[in-house]
């Protein structure tokens, strides 16, 4: 369960991280802008609601370092809760915060993925604070690792 849950909650994490980057750039190039930044868990707990093992309503909640061109950006956290569990599909729905100095950013999103495949899926940008007040696009995640994950963010 850690694993399935741990790529939803890296994930979503990454896409806020992007977020952030890209929506300050968005703020003064009102093309769409698109970036690429890394996530690597830091602290992460798992907790086992119900039946024993993965099934609905379990959650992994976490924290992330965020990372672009390997310089820190910021941290994120943020929860994942399964609401649909098919033998090996998992389905996701998670909520992340990115915190950063100048803002925050809001992400929200279902993701369904293979319990045993790297996962892929487009989460929503639904918001933000301060200077990334109004953020929107997709965030398109793929996991790398157990513990890494990219994602490219297009804000509109």
């Amino acid at each position: 369960m850690r694993r399935t849950l741990g790529v939803a909650a890296a994930a979503a994490a990454l896409v806020a991280a992007n977020l952030a980057v890209v929506s300050a750039a968005h703020a003064e190039d009102p093309l769409r802008e698109t970036l690429r930044l890394e996530l690597r868990t830091v602290d992460s707990e798992e907790i086992d609601l119900g039946d024993d093992g993965v099934s609905l309503g379990d959650q992994f909640v976490f924290t992330d370092r965020v990372s672009e061109d390997r310089d820190r950006i910021g941290s994120a956290h943020g929860v994942c809760t399964i609401v649909e569990e098919n033998g090996d599909e998992i389905t996701t729905q998670c909520l992340v915060t990115l915190d950063l100095d100048d803002g925050q950013i809001a992400i929200h999103g279902v993701a369904t993925f293979e319990e045993d495949e790297r996962a892929r899926f487009t989460l929503a940008v639904t918001g933000g604070t301060d200077d990334y007040r109004g953020a929107s696009g997709e965030a398109h995640v793929r996991e790398r690792s157990e513990n890494r994950t990219t994602v490219r963010v297009s804000l509109d």
